[in-house]
């Protein structure tokens, strides 16, 4: 009785998971994030994102996407906000019955401003924009019907800042940035309904 009734739950658990990977092609999720700090030296910075997703899966091993992002954050009463649209593309490999691993290739474009110190007294806003490319690799775990939880860890990422600011007096900046490796700090979580 007891062979029969495990059978029976391998067979829907697996029944369920196949239908789910039929029937539920597109998916909305995001993410939320808030971080708080103060180093030795007293320097407080806090951070908070959030950033809707919407998802379709073109079949088993492919999936793409489109998410929109918004950020604000401060630093020592400096505050900065940035806006971003970001399309990324996903190539899943099944792990487990409800375990998937991937590779996902995320690009954004945003615009942001930020106030500068440049005087003891005086801050003036820098407007920028910034073009982002990144590879992570991600694990995406589907618990209960329709619902996903995901996470990507940062790998590798290219980034590139321009000034975009009008005042004449501001120096225009341009900065260009490569990590390379694990970067525990830029872990990503993710909540996903399918339908």
């Amino acid at each position: 009785m007891k062979k029969i009734l495990l059978s029976l739950i391998a067979l829907s658990t697996t029944t369920w998971v196949t239908a789910q990977e039929d029937a539920l092609k597109m998916w909305l999720g995001g993410t939320v994030n808030y971080c708080s700090s103060t180093d030795d030296d007293d320097n407080d910075v806090s951070d908070f994102t959030f950033g809707p997703s919407f998802g379709y899966s073109i079949n088993e091993n492919l999936a793409v996407g489109l998410g929109i992002g918004y950020s604000a954050g401060e630093e020592n009463d400096l505050k900065s906000n940035f806006w971003e649209i970001n399309p990324f593309f996903r190539y899943y490999w099944k792990c487990a019955e409800m375990f998937a691993g991937y590779g996902a290739l995320n690009l954004s474009y945003g615009a942001g401003s930020q106030e500068v110190q440049v005087g003891l007294d005086e801050v003036r806003d820098d407007d920028y924009n910034q073009f982002n490319v990144e590879i992570s690799p991600g694990i995406q775990f589907w618990f209960k019907n329709h619902w996903s939880i995901n996470s990507e860890l940062g790998f590798f990422s290219y980034t590139s800042t321009n000034d975009v600011s009008d005042d004449v007096n501001d120096e225009d900046f341009k900065s260009s940035k490569m990590k390379f490796g694990v970067d525990f700090n830029r872990i990503k979580f993710g909540l996903n309904y399918h339908f």
